[in-house]
């Protein structure tokens, strides 16, 4: 027997056949790594690669794109991911469409919750996996958010309060609210209560951290009253030189933690031919976008308490002219993309 012979004899005879579990492959650092859960990941948010190049590159740091374990793990994502950002994992389906594998250890990948639509049927060149937001479609991720803080997903309890979130809430996100029909279609119930959502108003989401049953607190921010005026008993901020639409306007006197003001009396109209610039329309926060001739404050979110019409309005023969503007101290309706100068108030009283 040769020399290369009997090493192979004794190995196969002394080391357990030829399953030998040696284990050559480098261990990454893992002080450059995070924990997440049991786990420890690197989680690039800086730079962008393709999907190759990003396996690459976690190869570099002795690692391999990451798959996730189990709901639990991803759940935990949520609190370490940027949200509005994909990010890639080690999950594809290259080989065979429609086989998910994991680049780590080769195997299936043991867990996947696509989002609706995904895997898309019909680009077939879509075929690594990335993570957005932690696929935070489900509420109820957000609501146990939220029983971690020992609170609930938020209702609304007026319209008081949605007007006081709308300060708190950042723009052109939605944002989860504790209301579902899940149980009966069309019977809208408060998760936290259990009972009826005590008020609703569709296109409004938001998501809250709340503690359940103390909205004692006035969380409104107050209008600075030194960047107004007051006329009669009341604040206003009347401005003369910018002209913007209705809902521009409003936004603009909600920046001043105000809104566009209803006018309260006769009183109060005529204390106004006084202020106003001669020849002008001024945008006031009335309309009745909702219901046609039911003239509301956007400010209360009542009926306005005033109106002094001009002859021929409000104009029978134009349907569109929806928002309300004073000139002098009578109202016309108007188009509310028209720009006009515009008055705010500071309270929502009227």
């Amino acid at each position: 027997m040769n020399f290369w012979a009997a090493l192979v004899y004794y190995l196969y005879t002394h080391v357990g056949g030829w399953n030998f579990d040696f284990d050559f492959t480098p261990k990454p650092d893992l002080s450059e790594y995070q924990k997440i859960g049991t786990r420890y990941f690197i989680i690039e948010r800086n730079v962008e690669l393709n999907w190759t190049d990003a396996e690459r590159a976690c190869q570099e740091k002795r690692g391999h794109l990451a798959s996730i374990k189990d709901e639990e793990e991803k759940f935990a994502f949520m609190y370490v991911i940027k949200d509005y950002e994909f990010y890639w994992l080690g999950i594809n389906d290259r080989d065979n469409k429609g086989e998910y594998m994991s680049v780590a250890s080769g195997k299936k990948a043991p867990y996947l919750k696509l989002k609706k639509y995904n895997p898309s049927p019909a680009p077939d060149n879509e075929r690594c996996v990335w993570l957005f937001d932690n696929d935070m479609t489900d509420g109820r991720y957000a609501e146990r958010a939220c029983q971690e803080k020992r609170g609930h997903l938020a209702s609304i309890k007026d319209v008081e309060e949605e007007f006081a979130l709308m300060y708190m809430v950042e723009e052109y996100k939605f944002y989860w609210l504790g209301i579902n029909d899940r149980d009966n279609k069309g019977e809208y119930m408060s998760v936290a209560s259990g009972k009826k959502a005590p008020y609703l108003k569709w296109t409004l989401v938001y998501y809250l951290y709340i503690h359940v049953g103390d909205w004692s607190f006035d969380f409104t921010p107050k209008p600075d009253l030194s960047e107004y005026q007051k006329i009669g008993k009341r604040y206003f901020i009347i401005e003369h030189n910018v002209e913007l639409s209705w809902s521009d306007a409003e936004r603009a006197c909600q920046e001043k933690r105000g809104h566009l003001a209803s006018i309260k009396d006769e009183e109060e109209g005529f204390a106004f031919m006084y202020v106003v610039e001669d020849y002008k329309f001024y945008w006031l926060g009335i309309n009745d976008r909702d219901n046609k001739g039911e003239y509301m404050s956007v400010a209360s979110g009542k009926k306005a308490p005033y109106i002094n019409w001009h002859e021929y309005n409000p104009s029978p023969e134009e349907d569109n002219e929806r928002c309300v503007t004073l000139y002098s101290n009578y109202m016309f309706d108007r188009r509310c993309e028209v720009k006009s100068p515009y008055i705010c108030q500071a309270d929502t009283e009227f």
